[in-house]
């Protein structure tokens, strides 16, 4: 029924040209122009907002620090008032021994070694 299949595709292949212009390499080089350009600006700007990001940050640390410091100091002033104010009605809670009494504990119990 006609020509076998294997041979008419080689003969399309054979007869194929290849078709140039330069015209079409010349988009083709356009476009990959293009395209580096808007991947270089796009590092580019978001490298300098990265850049601008971290001065700030750099620049607001000694304030970012001191305000943290003084909540935590707030913080442990109203702990501590707290704990002196209810130390009365709490017989369960630590309280350690006078540093000048347990000094001289100790050194009564070195004493007494000898």
């Amino acid at each position: 029924m006609g020509t076998d299949p294997n041979k008419r595709s080689g003969k399309s292949i054979k007869n194929r040209k290849l078709i140039t212009s330069a015209r079409r390499t010349v988009m083709i080089a356009a476009k990959v122009l293009f395209l580096c350009a808007g991947a270089t600006a796009y590092f580019a700007l978001s490298f300098k907002m990265e850049y601008l990001e971290l001065t700030r940050q750099y620049h607001e640390m000694v304030e970012q620090a001191y305000v943290a410091r003084r909540n935590t100091l707030l913080g442990d002033v109203g702990l501590s008032s707290r704990d002196y104010l209810m130390a009365a009605f709490r017989p369960t809670l630590f309280r350690p021994l006078n540093f000048g009494f347990a000094g001289g504990e100790y050194l009564m119990s070195l004493r007494s070694k000898w």
